[in-house]
């Protein structure tokens, strides 16, 4: 299984934003699915289980993560354990986020865990990280 860990406002620690879409590549290797976005390409890679977002000048300035691989942020695991489980690590952290029926985004850190907070036993199934000056709103999901 693969295992990512977040790193702050600069990604993960297989991948940072502002990393050129070459470089990414190629650490990531294999043959990403390539999907044109209105704001810039997507590179989809399967069997990481992960999907970078490029800017106009090709750098990494999203990060989606899918339910397969372990994320973690500070020990606390965010994908794959109940809602319930996970926001109450994260609480326990002392850490607050914006919740919405999408599931919670915390902002100030630059990640958000995508769930089902109205039922909270559900797994969670999705993980973003953004870069410094992005603010997501899971309201929009």
């Amino acid at each position: 299984m693969k295992r990512y860990l977040i790193q702050g406002r600069e990604g993960l620690d297989v991948v940072r934003f502002g990393q050129d879409r070459a470089d990414a590549v190629a650490r990531l290797g294999g043959d990403p699915a390539v999907f044109r976005r209105p704001d810039g390409p997507e590179d989809y890679f399967y069997l990481w289980g992960l999907t970078l977002s490029y800017d106009d000048r090709q750098r990494v300035h999203f990060i989606s993560v899918e339910l397969g691989p372990e994320v973690l942020y500070r020990g606390v695991r965010l994908l794959g354990p109940s809602y319930e489980d996970v926001h109450r690590d994260l609480t326990a952290l002392g850490l607050r986020g914006d919740e919405s029926e999408a599931g919670i985004a915390f902002n100030a850190l630059g990640f958000a865990v995508l769930g089902a907070p109205d039922d909270p036993k559900v797994h969670t199934w999705g993980v973003e990280v953004f870069p410094p000056g992005t603010e997501i709103d899971l309201a929009d999901y």
